[in-house]
């Protein structure tokens, strides 16, 4: 039987064990990324719902929007639920779009991140808070003002790379 015949002829199916296919995926994903999944996707379907928005699909101009606030207001609680400080740190805004990305490929609909708006926000998020979030790898006789100055080297020669790429 051709692939062609297999299109033509979804008799085949009958034949499959849907088990084993819902198993297959189910195992495609690593436990703690399912989490990670479920976390960011309920928080995200939350704020929307909060604002009358729909999530999926949602509009460049939401995912901007949802960003910005994770990244300057999202409440930041310690474990005993008191807040510590607003503002998530530049990774957990980029897992957070990483789950809008995927719950829309996954529903066929086109990715948010792929837009101008949401690429020129993350950036933005990014640059900003490289400075903004307090070190956590300090060592003793290390400066935050040294971690900083490294930090916006990296910057530079990230960003000359990508000049340098673009002759």
């Amino acid at each position: 039987m051709t692939a062609l015949t297999l299109q033509q002829d979804p008799a085949w199916l009958a034949h499959v064990d849907t088990e084993l296919l819902r198993a297959n995926r189910s195992a495609s994903k690593a436990q703690e990324t399912k989490r990670a999944l479920a976390k960011n996707w309920s928080a995200f379907c939350a704020w929307c719902h909060e604002l009358g928005a729909v999530p999926l699909p949602a509009s460049a101009a939401e995912v901007e929007a949802y960003l910005v606030y994770l990244a300057d207001r999202h409440p930041v609680r310690d474990r005993k639920g008191k807040v510590v400080r607003r503002g998530l740190k530049a990774s957990a805004v980029q897992q957070a779009l990483w789950t809008i990305n995927t719950m829309h490929k996954l529903g066929g609909f086109p990715k948010p991140g792929d837009s101008n708006q949401v690429k020129t926000a993350i950036a933005g998020i990014k640059r900003s808070r490289c400075v903004k979030d307090v070190l956590r790898n300090t060592k003793a006789n290390c400066s935050d003002d040294f971690m900083e100055a490294a930090t916006s080297l990296h910057n530079l020669r990230v960003e000359h790379r990508k000049h340098h790429l673009r002759r």
